[in-house]
């Protein structure tokens, strides 16, 4: 976020929790605390925070305890920081374009590129998938494939399949959206982790398909 180890000093934490917007901070302490009490497995949350010449950008943390002191209170803590505000950007862009997703290919196309975000659709009158450029390439399969939902559900690896079947079956059903992080393998036999994401998209008030977004997250997992 723009500042040398000397400006930092002795106390980096208090920095990072300065640079933090506000809204944010409140989360990350809550996700800290249920961390820190043995309900959450890991420190997990994504989050603005604000650049040394003043702009903001977006953050992913993730953090484990793995020391208590005698008494059992917390004592360190190791972790990571990644700049994610492209991929941020990039899908804020894929969801304000979900009305016009034909109309726009060029432009999501672009954005996929740029942060490795591919986008899908299915259609729930007859049951078609479509995938876009990016998420063929995160496949490897060719452009313009056409899978039905049953080849889709496979690419994923077998312990990783009934909780994406479940997440399309509620989301067929009731609308519920889903963001998920699971292993798949591809077609060339590539086991990678990806992000999938959906939500339902309405006309006259019914349900009529799905549309998401699909992402290659195997360097940050």
């Amino acid at each position: 976020i723009g500042y040398t180890l000397d400006e930092v000093e002795t106390d980096p934490n208090l920095l990072w929790r300065n640079s933090l917007h506000p809204d944010d901070l409140i989360i990350a302490d809550q996700n800290l605390r249920e961390h820190l009490e043995g309900r959450r497995d890991t420190y997990e949350f994504e989050g603005r925070i604000r650049h040394k010449d003043g702009h903001w950008g977006w953050q992913l943390t993730r953090g484990r305890l793995f020391t208590r002191s005698p008494d059992g209170k917390p004592q360190w803590m190791y972790g990571i920081n990644l700049d994610i505000t492209q991929a941020k950007q990039a899908e804020a862009a894929l969801k304000e374009s979900a009305a016009s997703l034909r109309d726009s290919a060029s432009f999501l196309a672009r954005a996929g590129r740029i942060a490795g975000i591919g986008r899908w659709q299915y259609e729930l009158a007859d049951g078609t998938l479509e995938w876009s450029d990016q998420t063929c390439h995160i496949h490897d399969v060719v452009k313009g494939h056409a899978p039905t939902l049953q080849e889709s559900i496979a690419y994923f690896a077998p312990e990783a399949r009934a909780e994406i079947q479940t997440a399309f079956d509620n989301a067929q059903k009731t609308g519920k959206p889903w963001d998920l992080e699971l292993p798949l393998v591809t077609a060339m036999a590539r086991r990678i982790w990806v992000r999938c994401a959906a939500e339902a998209e309405y006309r006259d008030g019914k349900r009529v398909r799905l549309v998401g977004i699909f992402q290659d997250i195997t360097q940050r997992r």
